[in-house]
């Protein structure tokens, strides 16, 4: 709101004895054109000024404390952006009531109001101050645009005096809070060596399946004023490129079980990347770099039905070199005749009926296939738990060790017919 220091010009005839200054204001008496002096509260012109030749003039003078609130949007060091700040002062014309100097530049430079006058001569003032800061600073550029008030000496450039201490908010939006934060961050990455991770698909050497490849970048911002935007995220994403065709070059030489040399490989290329000072632009340096790589998804599926298809190989060959290794045992069992243990061995999968088969004569099979039988009977003639294995294989153990002893004697007669007994109802059957 506008503020006139000035309240009245008022003409002053000789017969207007009346006239009085009012509280809180001051009187500039001019008679002729001529300042003559200065009237406090309740005084007036005196007779003889009155009877004085030339016309009176008077010049009110407010002298009550007044409020400005003023909004001032401030350049920052950076032109990007700006400081909004809100300026609350409480201030009133001249030093005291008797500042009679102050008043007449008041009225010799006819000042109409004094709120314009008071930021047109802060605003330079406070321009100079805040282009000293960038946004981020905004806590210490509010106390230096606060202090630089206090400091400045508005009785000799406006005629105006500070009744109370100056008030300065900065005022902050969502947008430049964003942009703190950021700035934040490139201030930082000047000072120390910051992370950031880059992820990307790549080719294998099988163009149907990717690499997942994660590089883990230190870096450092070496000149902030050619970064591309105030993101640095968005800054290494220039660089980023440069470095994807790099890894692509290497990752592409490797099939999906070579994992490992993939990633060593992509790791060399960086690291001569570094040596040959190639890993900088737009305003950043990348100190170091970690890749790591694995299989995607689908090429992680793929290699499982590789490992799949190699492990039944290896699992082959490993039992057929097993076999070749335990089969002087079980020749010396054939030998033997122990074909309880040989059948045993089949039922528990530790040899094939097959390959036992192939290295005996036709009464050897003959026996091995009773003795497969006798152990079916024995198995679905007990419990098949634990508890019960044992026995099976003794009860097996035994009839085969009898009937070894029994094929080395002569063989017994028949035995006889035994009588019928009657039965529970006390009939005999007949004769045939």
């Amino acid at each position: 709101m506008a503020h006139n220091p000035i309240l009245k010009q008022q003409s002053i005839s000789r017969t207007d004895l009346g006239f009085k200054i009012e509280h809180n204001t001051v009187g500039l008496l001019y008679q002729g054109h001529q300042y003559t002096r200065l009237l406090q509260p309740g005084e007036g012109p005196t007779m003889n000024e009155r009877l004085a030749r030339g016309e009176l003039i008077v010049y009110v003078i407010d002298l009550v404390p007044h409020v400005l609130t003023w909004r001032v949007h401030l350049p920052t060091k950076d032109d990007k952006d700006f400081f909004s700040a809100t300026v609350n002062l409480r201030y009133r014309v001249g030093r005291d009531e008797h500042d009679e100097n102050s008043f007449k530049r008041i009225v010799g430079e006819r000042v109409t109001d004094t709120e314009i006058l008071l930021t047109r001569t802060l605003e330079p003032l406070l321009r100079q101050i805040s282009r000293s800061l960038p946004l981020n600073q905004h806590i210490k550029a509010d106390a230096a645009l606060t202090e630089s008030i206090q400091q400045a000496d508005l009785l000799a450039s406006c005629s105006l005096k500070l009744v109370d201490p100056a008030d300065v908010v900065i005022d902050l939006t969502e947008d430049d809070r964003r942009r703190i934060e950021n700035l934040d961050k490139i201030e930082r990455a000047m000072r120390v060596v910051s992370m950031t991770r880059c992820t990307a698909a790549l080719p294998t050497k099988e163009p149907a399946y990717r690499f997942q490849t994660t590089a883990s970048i230190n870096y450092r911002v070496q000149n902030a004023s050619e970064l591309p935007s105030d993101s640095l995220e968005e800054a290494m994403q220039q660089l980023w490129p440069a470095i994807e065709r790099a890894l692509r070059r290497e990752s592409q030489n490797y099939t999906v079980d070579q994992v490992s040399q993939a990633e060593a490989a992509m790791q060399s290329a960086v690291d001569r990347l570094l040596d040959d000072g190639k890993m900088q632009g737009s305003g950043l340096q990348i100190v170091s770099m970690q890749v790591s790589a694995e299989l995607d998804e689908i090429a992680r599926q793929h290699r499982f039905e590789l490992e799949k298809v190699k492990h039944a190989a290896d699992l082959q060959a490993a039992e057929i070199a097993g076999l070749e290794r335990n089969i002087g045992f079980y020749d010396k069992l054939i030998e033997k005749g122990e074909m309880g243990l040989l059948a045993i061995s089949v039922q528990k999968g530790e040899i094939s009926y097959e390959a036992l088969a192939n290295r005996m004569n036709q009464q050897q099979r003959e026996r091995l296939d009773a003795r497969m039988k006798l152990l079916e009977k024995l198995r679905s003639d007990n419990i098949r738990d634990e508890e019960h294995e044992w026995e099976i294989y003794k009860t097996l153990i035994d009839n085969v060790a009898g009937d070894v002893v029994d094929h080395k004697r002569p063989a017994l007669p028949p035995p006889q017919a035994v009588p019928q007994l009657p039965d529970s109802q006390g009939n005999k059957d007949e004769p045939k």
